[in-house]
Formats: structure tokens, C-alpha cells, sequence
């Protein structure tokens, strides 16, 4: 069971919606804010991909909050300005109680941070 001292990191679990803007362009994706909850914020190794034949490795992070059946991999969280995809999630225990998440840094978001210096 995790401690209540360390959920000390406030995180936002967003969903995709689609809206439909206009006939010509069609629909787009929007990012709405879900849920939001104390967490632990443990950075971490995330995995390697290659792209363009290098080997690129994103920010990663392990996350550690309260159950929540209704997260899937399908959300994402914004975390202190970063938004992050989630790579998996881990019933710990499978007693429902708790809730490890290993997520990475979305590419746009890194590229972004990178350009800025």
C-alpha cells in the first residue's frame, strides 16, 4: 500500500475527444482534462526507439497513485507542464488499491523543450 506522504505531485488525466470544426478541414483530435489526483513522480529510463536509423531515448517516468479502474492506455497525463503517453499500467498486487503507471515524454512535447533550449 502506498503512503499518503509520497503522493506528493498533482497530475491531470486527459482523454481524446473528436470535434468536427468544419466540412472542409474534418475532424480533429482535442486532449479534455479527465481526472485529477495525487501522485508519486519518479523519473526513469524510458525505452529506446530508433528513428531515421538513430537510437532516440525519450523521458520516462514512473507514476504511483490510487486505483482508478477508469484509466486505460489511452489517456494521457499532464504533469508540471509535461504531457506524457502512457506506456502501461499496473494493478499492483491486483488488490485494486494501487496504481503504477510507466509513462513516457510525448514526442512533440520533447521536440518542443529541445528547440527551446
Amino acid at each position: 500500500m502506498i503512503r499518503a506522504g509520497k503522493l506528493n505531485q498533482r497530475i491531470t488525466f486527459q482523454r481524446s475527444t473528436r470535434v468536427v470544426e468544419d466540412e472542409t478541414w474534418g475532424p480533429r483530435t482535442e486532449w479534455q482534462d479527465f481526472a485529477s489526483c495525487w501522485a508519486e513522480v519518479t523519473p526513469a529510463q524510458a525505452p529506446e526507439a530508433v528513428k531515421d536509423g538513430a537510437v532516440q531515448s525519450a523521458t520516462g517516468f514512473t507514476i504511483r497513485t490510487r486505483y482508478m479502474a477508469s484509466i486505460t492506455p489511452a489517456h494521457r497525463i499532464q504533469y508540471r507542464g509535461r504531457t506524457l503517453d502512457i506506456v502501461s499500467l499496473i494493478d499492483v498486487d491486483n488488490r485494486r488499491r494501487e496504481l503504477e503507471i510507466v509513462a513516457k515524454e510525448h514526442p512533440e512535447a520533447e521536440a518542443e523543450a529541445e528547440a527551446n533550449g
